[in-house]
């Protein structure tokens, strides 16, 4: 429970510099990017980081705090493809579409892309892209 406790601090603190960041850029669509995905993925890696590296110190638990540190990372570029995808759907959508239905199938598309890339990802690192 501490450490979720902490997360959300550290995750709020972030994401409140970056949104400081954002809101002194011009022009304001760039208040978006600096608040939000950036400072979350920044967050998380350090807290990953920062609990692996205790739990074990030396070069092992540096080791291990990398390969946590490039887990998450992975995961953020998943999750960003997905969503670029949700993004450009919303913008040709929501024009001319309910905006509830909108969200539900861009969600849908944002989840799906991220998971796809996610099992191609897995295969290729276990040597079985011929599953794909």
């Amino acid at each position: 429970m501490e450490e979720l406790v902490v997360r959300f601090m550290v995750g709020g603190i972030v994401v409140s510099v970056f949104a400081l960041i954002g809101s002194c850029l011009k022009p304001r669509i760039f208040a978006g990017l600096f608040g939000a995905a950036p400072s979350v993925a920044l967050a998380t890696i350090g807290l990953s980081v920062t609990a692996q590296g205790e739990n074990d110190a030396g070069f092992a638990g540096t080791a291990r705090a990398r390969k946590a540190a490039g887990t998450d990372a992975e995961g953020a570029v998943m999750g960003s493809l997905g969503l670029i995808v949700f993004a450009v759907l919303v913008w040709r959508l929501l024009p001319a579409s309910s905006p509830a239905l909108v969200l539900v199938v861009t969600t849908a598309a944002w989840m799906g892309v991220s998971v796809a890339i996610g099992k191609i990802q897995s295969s290729v690192r276990a040597g079985k892209a011929d599953e794909i």
